[in-house]
């Protein structure tokens, strides 16, 4: 790690030194990449010690540098990558041209090298099978649609990121501007999708949201797909009210703690697939009954 009193609330980890279930939690908490998470030598990973920073080291490019926070606070993640930015900059000679800008291992990103992104839970627009004209409308806005772990993932529990596509031509301040305006449009859309789908189906949303908690108070075994999804469908109901009595459940702990690697670091020993299914559906079952009673 550079000698810098201003890093010194990070820890550099080499990839080679964490389990492959350490890795699977860093990809399960968005800390690195699907690919990164597969190891290989002279790759590290540098973490800030509240957990809401991340670099990359030789993932795609030499450095990858991430700040993760809740809400649209896409201004705030950037000031907290440029601070980072900035200060290695002073021991390190990134390859920079002035009419291109950072260059990059993929020419996509070329320029700003900034790619920034929304998590966003669109359970009613997935319902209403209105997903794939906000994708082209994103398209056209020039941001992608990406699943729940980036590029080439699937989406689960209707958990979609939404990032910008261009990276050359446009300031970082543009970027963000943009994503944000688009991000604040999807979420008007996600509103009214709702309000439509207990206007015409209240009797069938509320069916779906129920049959979801039986599903999860009495099933054996669920796959992590499965409950992700189910609680989805939960959560959906708490936020539209048809499940007052939930209210103060944490549906997003849950959904972090029902992934393969957080679940096997929860009850402290690695299991088998169908052991996980098991345990899953235990431990979603306690969570219900403690939050329901």
């Amino acid at each position: 790690m550079v000698n810098d009193p201003a890093l010194k609330e990070f820890t550099f980890i080499p990839l080679e030194e964490l389990s492959l279930l350490d890795r699977l939690m860093l990809l399960e908490e968005h800390l690195i990449s699907p690919d990164f998470s597969a190891g290989g030598k002279g790759r590290a990973v540098v973490l800030s010690h509240d957990g809401q920073v991340s670099i990359m080291v030789n993932e795609e490019d030499h450095l990858r540098i991430q700040s993760l926070l809740s809400g649209l606070q896409l201004l705030e993640t950037k000031r907290v990558v440029d601070e980072i930015d900035e200060r290695l900059s002073v021991h390190l000679d990134f390859a920079f041209l002035e009419n291109w800008g950072y260059l990059t291992a993929c020419p996509t990103n070329v320029g700003t090298a900034m790619r920034a992104s929304v998590m966003m839970h669109l359970p009613g627009l997935v319902m209403a099978k209105r997903m794939r004209g906000v994708v082209d409308f994103l398209s056209e806005r020039g941001t992608a649609v990406r699943g729940l772990f980036g590029e080439g993932t699937r989406a689960l529990g209707n958990l979609y990121q939404i990032s910008n596509q261009i990276t050359l031509g446009e300031a970082e301040e543009e970027i963000i501007t943009v994503l944000s305006e688009v991000c604040r449009e999807v979420v008007k859309e996600e509103e009214k999708a709702r309000k439509i789908l207990l206007k015409d189906d209240e009797m069938g949303a509320l069916d779906g949201v129920y049959r979801a908690l039986g599903i999860l108070s009495y099933a054996k075994k669920v796959s992590f797909e499965e409950a992700i999804d189910l609680l989805s469908t939960l959560r959906l109901g708490v936020e539209t009210g048809l499940l007052p009595s939930f209210d103060g459940i944490d549906l997003n702990e849950l959904m972090f703690l029902v992934r393969p690697a957080h679940l096997q670091n929860f009850i402290k020993r690695s299991l088998p697939e169908e052991e996980q299914d098991i345990a899953r559906a235990s431990l979603i079952k306690e969570r219900l009954s403690l939050q329901g009673s």
